[in-house]
């Protein structure tokens, strides 16, 4: 799971506050997904796109 793989790298991170910033980048990482030919939300999708990266120890 991201969130445990997260807190395992980042152990000074408050686990409520990883929660909550992990379910909000879901959530907005959905909508930029679900409306990718919309220009306004293509803007995000590489910032969304390097963030889950760099969440999952694929960029440093």
């Amino acid at each position: 799971m991201l969130l445990q793989k997260v807190k395992q790298n980042r152990p000074e991170i408050n686990q409520e506050d990883l929660t909550r910033f992990l379910i909000g980048l879901k959530m907005f990482g959905e909508v930029v997904l679900e409306n990718r030919d919309n220009e306004f939300f293509n803007q995000f999708s590489p910032l969304v796109k390097e963030m889950m990266m760099t969440l999952k120890g694929k960029k440093s």
